[in-house]
């Protein structure tokens, strides 16, 4: 049975442990998300902004 054995599934090969998900690779841990690597905390948008108007 391949079922509940972890192949693929619940042991974070491809699945919960943050290799492709939850562990900020490409999420919310502010490589390209939420921690103002690319969005919300740079001079780029700050600064700019108030030259622009």
């Amino acid at each position: 049975m391949q079922l509940g054995s972890g192949t693929d599934r619940d042991d974070g090969t491809n699945g919960d442990d943050g290799t492709d998900g939850d562990d900020g690779t490409d999420g919310d841990d502010g490589t390209n998300g939420d921690d103002g690597t690319d969005r919300d905390d740079s001079a780029y948008n700050s600064i700019s902004g108030r030259f622009i108007i």
